[in-house]
């Protein structure tokens, strides 16, 4: 098994956001808004999104993700 690195492009803590991932070319990368871009998850929404827990379940075994949806942000960001 390798490393999955689940990342929001919305993130307001690590900048730029891809200092969040495993420096390690056999990683796999995976953000939120690369896949979906209603989905607008940020850092604390991560932990409770079903979207999140399905990439987690998929990088075990390669099943159907959650369909694309919007998210709303959890933090406002203005």
């Amino acid at each position: 098994m390798t490393d999955t690195d689940i990342v929001t492009r919305h993130h307001q803590l690590v900048l730029p956001d891809t200092n969040s991932c495993v420096d390690d070319p056999e990683a796999t990368t995976i953000a939120f808004q690369d896949r979906c871009s209603q989905d607008c998850s940020e850092h604390p929404a991560l932990a409770t999104s079903r979207v999140a827990a399905s990439y987690v379940l998929n990088a075990h075994d390669p099943t159907p993700l959650v369909s694309c949806m919007f998210v709303p942000p959890f933090v406002d960001g203005r």
